[in-house]
């Protein structure tokens, strides 16, 4: 539903890594995706090579998995400022999805969903799906986070008012109760 959302939003061209999850990609039209393919054999690429690539693109998102499903690949949140502060200069958002950012490894592991970081960088947009996260698809639950205050009142009105079923909404009031179990869990 938020994807949904955030694609239809988005106006002119939006820049891609592939591979990449398809969901994004595939909101759009072809004629849209402006696509980096990076030129190696593990799908490795940094935020310079973003911004490198992007640079010579007219486009006015790019969207990110990170970690990257399926590559792996991940920017770190250093890597990911750099990219937001080149956008913000370019009046270029940017949409990271970081559904996978539990699974990578522990030192690596980080959130982007951050009001200071957020509200530093209005350009960026932070998408997860706890369904993902927590191994439970079948809840259907996602949060989207941004500092664009305009665009997130305008996702609330938007969305349907009762999007979460009785399932996730009791998932949800469990999960606080086994947090450390499944710290433990990403760990291993």
């Amino acid at each position: 539903e938020l994807i949904k959302l955030f694609m239809e939003e988005v106006k002119g061209n939006v820049g891609f890594v592939y591979p990449t999850f398809e969901e994004y990609p595939n909101r759009i039209s072809e004629n849209r995706r402006v696509v980096f393919n990076p030129p190696n054999e593990g799908f490795r690429y940094t935020a310079n090579d973003l911004i490198e690539y992007f640079s010579m693109k007219k486009i006015s998102c790019i969207c990110l998995v990170n970690p990257d499903n399926p590559s792996g690949n991940l920017l770190t949140t250093d890597e990911i400022e750099e990219l937001a502060l080149w956008a913000q200069r370019k009046s270029i958002k940017i949409l990271i999805d970081e559904s996978f950012a539990d699974f990578a490894d522990s030192d690596k592991r980080s959130t982007l969903i951050d009001s200071e970081l957020l509200d530093e960088h209005p350009n960026l947009y932070v998408i997860k799906s706890i369904g993902k996260s927590f191994g439970v698809p079948g809840c259907r639950l996602g949060v989207l986070a941004s500092g664009d205050g305009e665009f997130v009142g305008f996702a609330k009105k938007k969305v349907a008012i009762w999007n979460i079923n009785p399932f996730g909404e009791v998932f949800m009031e469990l999960f606080p109760k086994y947090r450390s179990d499944y710290r433990i869990g990403c760990d291993k």
